[in-house]
């Protein structure tokens, strides 16, 4: 706190302050806050990033078709929420992701029992983050209480039972360490364990919850008390036996009452008139004569009290329990992290994932062979085949993709899929390639599909234009760009305008490593002017051209080829959109004319610049004026 700034040390006492008034001050203990992490521990992605990438949730909002989703074979709630974190904060550091691949490639092929074991320790897990919560808060019954200490004591004894075994088979050094250190950080929870009372804690009383209370003297104190007036009633039997003139006598319960004395009803006329009538039935009579009728009425008050003994005893049993709370915490998340790790090499073992090749150098690479989405195939059927790609782009060399291509054709769901791959690999994952080579990047900036935000008076452009802005500002030569479409907002000349030089910035200022999707065929001259920079690619297609007017046919190859597409083929879609087909004839004819005029104006662009450079005037003006009259 010393090495805060002032106004920060301020703001603190202000909220000790504000959480003292409903007992949470202990949330703000040392022990327990999270050590502050600067940006450079964590790749960064903000919102938009994980929602363009569908981390979470799918474009159409659902939790199926999302990274998260393909990646979760978690089998406790704790394990998928730490997973979750995962992905929201994937790591820089080198160290810690090797260690996380070595240990999921040692859970996928080590044939040791204690793998078998250690998955079988997993299932049926209860929620017991959420349950240690709970009583940090001291808002949990005793049978909250008991399932957690239950849980976490058969997880110690498990783990102690495989902790040397563990030692002998496994290589890994991390999974050693998570299942020597949680054994060490459960080593209290039998004596709370063996100090509960099962039936107790299951029925919820307190009275008699704890097998010992020799640590609580007023609960011993009224416990003895209670013995006392218990042994009374108890010495009161003779009298009453006497009285009845019976040669035995036992009090009897109804309906909670205790201490009853019964007789039938042709002995009540030797009842004495001091004895209180409590119930009576066609065969019987019950009664309390005044001793019991004292005695009960003590007994009734020291329970009471008892009551209120064994609540505040129940109290500081938990907050005992409660001292202990980081270090459970500490061991839930150690189970946490086995239970992602056997998430992921259930990734692992699908068809043709590989072990990235993390680097941590000054030159930034993205090398994958054969890469594939990792959410689309999962929603294919068997029958389907997903088309795999390479990417190899290196902030040294070739380190930006300029990639055209039909409407439809893959493009968009190409850049994502190096994108996921980066972030997979950041959380140490196995990833869907044959082969792969990725660089510790610093973060990931995506400008993708077109929304509005009218309630915030922001339109499409405006939020497509935002998202770029953070970009430019934010983006080092560590980071990875995805950049769909930018500019498609506006005008063609404006929109071109904008694309260029937002890619001119990204290729000459921030040199990061770029994917840039875009139609604009002055963008993809840019390779021409950035050779070995800047390369333009296209999603391969066949056209299949028509007799009539109609639009041409395409079949989609999805395989990302070197050059630029020629055209968009957006006519192809407004096909399956299933457009009137003589709008479609129509929107054809137009665009055959305004192809031919473009092209016309190109080239004449291009010839009188080549004429005007050879500097004949004459020649030039000639040439000018041939053009025109051909």
């Amino acid at each position: 706190m010393t090495d805060l700034p002032p106004l920060t040390v301020v703001c603190f006492s202000v909220l000790i302050h504000h959480l003292k008034q409903f007992g949470l001050e202990q949330a703000l203990r040392a022990d327990g806050l999270r050590s502050f992490a600067s940006d450079s521990r964590y790749l960064q992605m903000d919102a938009s990033v994980l929602r363009n990438l569908e981390v979470f949730r799918s474009i159409v909002g659902s939790h199926k078709g999302s990274l998260f989703w393909a990646l979760d074979h978690t089998r406790t709630k704790f394990g998928s929420r730490l997973l979750h974190e995962w992905l929201s904060h994937p790591l820089r550091d080198l160290t810690i992701l090797q260690s996380r691949q070595e240990a999921i490639s040692e859970l996928l092929h080590s044939e040791s029992p204690v793998v078998h074991q250690l998955q079988e320790l997993l299932d049926g897990i209860p929620d017991i983050d959420r349950g240690l919560t709970t009583c940090i808060h001291q808002r949990c019954g005793p049978s909250s209480l008991y399932a957690v200490l239950q849980t976490l004591g058969k997880l110690q004894t498990d783990l102690q039972s495989l902790s040397a075994l563990a030692e002998q088979d496994l290589q890994s050094s991390l999974l050693q360490d998570l299942i020597k250190n949680t054994v060490q950080l459960l080593s209290n929870i039998q004596p709370f364990l063996q100090n509960l009372n099962p039936m107790a804690a299951r029925n919820g009383d307190k009275t008699k919850l704890l097998h010992d209370y020799s640590a609580f003297p007023a609960v011993t104190k009224r416990l003895e008390q209670i013995s006392a007036v218990t042994r009374q009633l108890q010495d009161l039997k003779p009298g009453i036996t006497r009285t009845l003139g019976l040669f035995r006598f036992d009090y009897v319960t109804v309906s909670g009452q205790e201490f009853l004395i019964e007789i039938k009803q042709n002995q009540k006329k030797s009842i004495p008139s001091s004895w209180r009538k409590i119930s009576e039935t066609k065969q019987v009579v019950r009664y309390r004569s005044p001793e019991v009728d004292t005695c009960v009425k003590e007994l009734n008050r020291l329970r009471e009290h008892l009551v209120v003994d064994c609540h505040a005893a129940w109290l500081s049993f938990v907050t005992e329990f409660n001292a202990h709370y980081f270090a459970h915490k500490k061991a839930i998340k150690n189970i946490a992290i086995l239970d992602v790790l056997f998430s992921l090499v259930e990734v692992a073992k699908q068809e043709s994932y590989c072990k990235p090749t993390l680097v941590d150098m000054e030159e930034t690479v993205i090398n994958i062979e054969k890469g594939r989405h990792p959410v689309i195939p999962l929603l294919f059927s068997a029958d389907d085949q997903f088309v795999a790609n390479d990417t190899e782009l290196k902030s040294s060399e070739e380190c930006c993709m300029i990639l055209s291509g039909p409407n439809m054709g893959g493009k968009s769901c190409y850049i994502r899929q190096v994108a996921l791959i980066a972030v997979m690999a950041h959380i140490g994952s196995y990833v869907p390639a044959k082969s792969a080579t990725i660089s510790i990047l610093d973060s990931v900036f995506v400008r993708m599909g077109a929304r509005d935000e009218l309630l915030q008076g922001r339109s499409t452009l405006m939020l497509e234009l935002t998202e770029a802005s953070v970009i430019l500002r934010k983006a080092t030569f560590r980071s990875l760009v995805l950049l769909d479409e930018l500019g498609r907002g506006t005008s063609s000349c404006d929109g071109t305008s904008i694309a260029i030089a937002t890619l001119y910035h990204l290729l000459t200022q921030v040199q990061c490593l770029t994917l840039f999707v875009t139609h604009y065929p002055a963008v993809m001259e840019l390779e021409h002017q950035y050779v070995g920079r800047a390369r333009n690619y296209h999603m391969a297609f066949l056209v299949h051209d028509k007799e009539d007017e109609s639009p041409e046919e395409l079949t989609f190859l999805y395989e990302v080829t070197s050059g630029s597409a020629g055209r968009s083929y957006g006519l192809n879609v407004a096909r399956l959109a299933n457009l009137p087909p003589l709008i479609l004839q129509s929107a054809s004819k137009k665009a055959v004319m305004l192809e031919s005029w473009a092209n016309s104006k190109c080239f004449t662009r291009q010839h009188f610049q080549r004429l005007w450079q050879s500097n004949d005037l004459k020649g030039s003006l000639e040439a000018l004026g041939r053009t025109k009259c051909d």
